[in-house]
């Protein structure tokens, strides 16, 4: 076998190739690193679909209604997030009363503290986090110093007083977030006073005018309060919950849901986050179907009458002179219907309207005068004119109507193949 140069740069490519191998294997290290799944599916369009998923796997009854048409039932947690939901007047008693009969109603976070007009029942108050300068936290400052309170304008007198938060965890903790906890003078959920390493990024502090039934507290002040109002509860949050479908499952995140939604077996758990109607056509299709067919109908009867045609519905005859024989059994057609008076009055009326436009003053003249001036414009007899135009005074032409008719209709031919009009003054 004879080697060539083609075989030598085969050789040279396998050699290159080999030492980048080497190098790479020398220079690389393989490491697995978790990557979460992305958000996909009914989770893409539901914000609380995990937080609902959690709770029904604890065996709470969730629901999601679209609007706040119907209340849940007694003892139920409605998690109102919609905005809203106070379109209609009524809603905001509704709502109250359903609270004070044993409802627990959890307001999430408002920017601002801004919470509708048809909340100020709600015995808690929102007020602005200021850090201090230098010195003790806040929390230290509030419980040691009697006139800290004094500093904030929105306090009230009556304000339950409130207690030092729990402490922070320390270096040693799981989360890098300060995290919040329960205080010792309510009743923990678990059963013992517990810190959840969660991350909430607070706005506000709350300030309870009666005793809270439970809280949550954080380094700047309470973030989570629950007010008795009745005998329901109403929980109010001053910060945002990580309980969206990308961090329900990070630190405490879904215990701290657990504990501020009171999440149990049976528990009867609503969310409703918008206020939903069904499309307009699809409303009217299903609540006034005959109606809507009756105006469709209208419409189409009413555009196909003022449609532009593009010609008749039928043919159009050519005009053309009837035959005699037609023209005869018209007549007689009309005789054997009418009889022969109203024949006679039907040529006189043409008479009539044909003398109207070229005799002066023809409305007003009387029979014998009507006579004078056709026999002037015609060249006809005037006697036999207004015998003709009046049967009743020739017994003959009475028998013999054809006789009255004909001359009519040569009075009237005569008036229309003039040249022109003639005015004939009769005074």
């Amino acid at each position: 076998m004879k080697l060539g140069r083609q075989h030598a740069l085969m050789a040279f490519v396998a050699i290159v190739l080999g030492i980048a191998g080497v190098w790479l294997a020398l220079h690389t290290e393989w490491v697995e690193v978790q990557v979460p799944d992305p958000i996909k599916g009914e989770a893409l369009r539901d914000v609380d679909y995990r937080l609902k998923q959690f709770a029904t796997r604890l065996g709470a009854q969730v629901s999601a209604p679209e609007n706040l048409n119907a209340l849940p039932p007694p003892g139920a947690t409605l998690v109102l997030s919609s905005t809203q939901w106070n379109i209609f007047p009524e809603r905001a008693l509704a709502l109250r009363r359903w609270v004070e009969a044993g409802g627990h109603l959890w307001l999430p976070y408002h920017y601002e503290g801004e919470v509708d007009a048809a909340m100020a029942w709600i015995p808690v108050k929102w007020m602005r986090v200021a850090k201090p300068k230098s010195g003790p936290p806040p929390s230290a400052t509030k419980a040691s110093a009697p006139n800290a309170e004094d500093a904030d304008e929105d306090v009230d007198e009556g304000d339950a007083p409130e207690p030092a938060p729990p402490p922070a965890p320390g270096p040693g903790g799981k989360s890098h977030c300060p995290g919040v906890g329960e205080p010792a003078h309510v009743t923990p959920v678990f059963g013992t006073q517990h810190l959840f390493e969660a991350c909430l990024y607070m706005r506000e502090s709350l300030r309870a005018r009666v005793p809270v039934q439970w809280a949550l507290y954080g380094q700047h002040g309470q973030v989570v309060a629950r007010v008795p109002v009745g005998r329901g509860s109403v929980t109010v949050a001053s910060a945002y919950m990580p309980w969206d479908n990308s961090q329900l499952l990070l630190s405490d995140n879904a215990l701290l849901a657990a504990a501020a939604l009171r999440i149990q077996p049976g528990q009867a758990l609503w969310f409703v986050r918008d206020e939903a109607r069904p499309p307009l056509l699809s409303f009217l299709w299903h609540n006034g179907l005959p109606a809507v067919l009756l105006g469709a109908l209208a419409l189409v009867f009413a555009l196909w009458r003022g449609a532009v045609r593009f010609g008749p519905r039928a043919a159009v005859l050519p005009t053309v002179r009837r035959s005699v024989a037609e023209q005869i059994r018209g007549t007689a057609n009309f005789i054997h219907h009418h009889g022969g008076t109203a024949l006679h009055a039907a040529q006189l009326r043409a008479l009539n309207d044909a003398a109207r436009p070229r005799i002066r003053g023809y409305d007003g003249l009387i029979l014998g005068e009507r006579a004078q001036a056709l026999a002037k414009a015609t060249q006809l007899n005037a006697h036999a004119l207004a015998r003709a135009m009046n049967p009743a005074l020739d017994s003959a032409l009475s028998r013999h109507a054809g006789t009255a008719l004909a001359l009519l209709e040569t009075a009237r031919r005569r008036l229309l193949n003039s040249a022109a009009p003639p005015r004939t003054d009769t005074l």
